[in-house]
């Protein structure tokens, strides 16, 4: 390894816990224009042939990669300093307006993926960036309707629509306690804030640089209280109601749905094994 490379890296270990190198590597491929893949690569090879350091990591280079890594030890997380985040296997824009797409939220992909075709029309309700809408769109290629309160959410969904290429989407700003919705939809997904004033005290200061808008939810339930009811005639008969949820909210937010007139509610584990996903069928009539 070089000696600019190995000094980044002393830094980064120096404050980041988990992931200092990956995080690195993923500031140099930003700032550099070669793939992740290409900087593992060089990476493995450096270690018997050091030189080949010096063309990625250039003076003007280098330089961007230390104003980042200062700021990533300041708390300021990677993809807000690289506007990139992976998920379901593509790229998305994202800066401060907007929560960083999680792994974790797959698993409600992955949940409406079967549920969802061409014919489809899906809502995407607290919509964010839009990584789970337009996911969505693109692999099913149905219709979606992303929504969100936040009108500068909402730019940066129309940002990763045209940067992912997803058709037949429209946005509308919707305050879910206030707004009414028009249009029948076979499935409504919907990852709404759902952190308690008491966690908020306890999070990582990386996720306190997330817009709060996004994290907070009084008690962590206002949405799963609301939504059932409210959206319920707004789903088609047989249609389906898929909430992302926090660790240990899957029973409550079941008894929601049952309470509002859905069948009996399907759960799902994400990776980690946590409960993460709540599905909800509307009866047919």
């Amino acid at each position: 390894m070089t000696e600019v490379y190995s000094g980044l890296l002393s830094a980064m270990r120096g404050k980041i816990r988990e992931n200092a190198e990956g995080e690195l590597l993923e500031m140099i491929s930003f700032f550099s224009g070669k793939s992740i893949e290409d900087i593992r690569k060089i990476r493995l090879s450096a270690k018997f042939d050091p030189d080949l350091w010096k063309d990625v990591l250039t003076d003007e280079i280098a330089e961007k990669v230390r104003r980042a890594v200062k700021k990533r030890c300041d708390g300021v997380p990677v993809q807000y300093l690289t506007n990139r985040a992976f998920f379901f296997g593509r790229e998305f824009y994202v800066d401060e307006r907007v929560l960083i797409p999680r792994f974790d939220t797959e698993t409600l992909v992955e949940v409406a993926l079967p549920l969802a075709d061409e014919s489809s029309e899906v809502l995407d309700l607290c919509c964010g960036s839009g990584c789970i809408g337009l996911s969505l769109a693109l692999e099913r290629r149905c219709s979606v309707t992303l929504a969100d309160v936040s009108e500068d959410a909402l730019d940066v969904c129309r940002i990763n629509a045209e940067k992912t290429g997803a058709k037949n989407v429209s946005f509308i700003k919707h305050d879910v306690f206030s707004d009414g919705i028009r249009g029948l939809f076979d499935v409504i997904v919907c990852n709404p804030p759902y952190i308690s004033a008491d966690e908020m005290k306890t999070l990582d200061r990386e996720v306190l640089c997330e817009p709060r808008l996004a994290l907070e939810a009084e008690d962590g339930y206002p949405f799963y209280r609301l939504i059932p009811k409210k959206y319920f005639d707004a789903l088609k008969n047989g249609g389906y109601l898929i909430f992302e949820v926090g660790k240990g909210q899957s029973d409550a937010v079941s008894e929601f749905c049952r309470v509002a007139g859905f069948e009996t509610p399907r759960i799902y584990n994400d990776l980690n094994n946590i409960e993460r996903v709540v599905c909800a069928r509307k009866y047919w009539r």
